[in-house]
């Protein structure tokens, strides 16, 4: 089997999850990000890249720049969007991996600038589309041309007796095929406390990946987000968290970052970020004090 890269180590002291488009090319069941389905119709979207250097150079602080979906190399100009990202700073990618702009990213973004590259399997969805051998052939590009990558798919109950048919396809081809637990309503049923024993055995989820109530637990706890982690969509509009919609500013025009932290206010977190990125999440306890309450 080909060795998955180890995590790249970069130093940024701020992070965007950049949710770009609303748009995929699939249809997955239970999709967290809510994407709309790319028809005929469907005209690729563009990013205005002054505007944004602009603002990227003047934020006087390094960047991370993680870049979501829908499917972010819908983008019509999302290489030319990454190189002037990765140009000062670093950016991370969650992808399908079955666009043809795979190549370009492969040839034009240099892997030391990206932190790591999520492939987002989504099995059944390129089972249908025949894309499966496009995912795999794409995973072993980027892979041979050193960016750290790994790949990830969604538990869902119905993926349980195919498990070791998928690994073993993946196996074949130097890749390890990971699990993350499904969130959400299945015939009836709340996942992730539904899986039975069994299941979790068959999954065999990650720490991260088996999305335990304990990590999504925390009301009144410090939260960075807003300080040194935000969320950005395809308007550009600005927000704490995909939880906590409070408009900060624009990418393109102008933001402001909170000046401490928050107290989370949510019974239940979808995106714990000090978990996600606890080394961020270090930094910014250590320069703050108390945080402030959010109602």
């Amino acid at each position: 089997m080909k060795k998955e890269h180890s995590q790249t180590k970069q130093e940024y002291d701020l992070v965007l999850h950049w949710k770009i488009t609303d748009y995929c090319n699939f249809s997955c069941p239970g999709c967290s990000g809510k994407a709309k389905k790319a028809g005929r119709r469907y005209i690729p979207e563009k990013i205005d890249i002054s505007a944004l250097k602009k603002t990227l150079d003047g934020l006087n602080q390094t960047i991370k720049i993680l870049f979501t979906g829908g499917e972010p190399l819908l983008i019509e100009n999302i290489i030319e969007v990454f190189e002037e990202v990765t140009s000062e700073n670093y950016m991370a990618l969650i992808t399908n991996l079955t666009n043809s702009k795979v190549k370009g990213l492969s040839e034009r973004i240099n892997p030391e600038r990206v932190e790591f590259i999520k492939a987002s399997s989504h099995l059944l969805e390129l089972e249908k589309h025949q894309l499966l051998d496009t995912f795999l052939d794409h995973y072993n590009l980027l892979q041979d041309k050193g960016f750290n990558i790994c790949t990830e798919e969604v538990g869902y109950p119905i993926m349980a007796d195919k498990v070791e048919k998928y690994k073993k396809i993946f196996l074949d081809r130097g890749i390890e095929l990971n699990f993350q637990a499904y969130r959400g309503v299945w015939q009836g049923k709340q996942y992730p406390e539904a899986y039975t024993d069994e299941e979790y055995s068959i999954f065999n989820f990650t720490d991260l990946g088996a999305a335990t109530p304990a990590m999504h637990n925390r009301k009144n706890k410090k939260c960075n987000a807003g300080y040194n982690v935000i969320i950005g969509y395809h308007d550009g509009s600005i927000c704490r968290c995909y939880s906590l919609p409070d408009y900060m500013g624009n990418l393109y025009t102008g933001f402001k970052l909170d000046d401490t932290l928050i107290s989370c206010p949510l019974d239940y977190c979808d995106c714990p970020l000090s978990v996600f990125d606890p080394h961020l999440f270090e930094k910014a306890i250590n320069k703050t004090e108390s945080p402030i309450l959010i109602k």
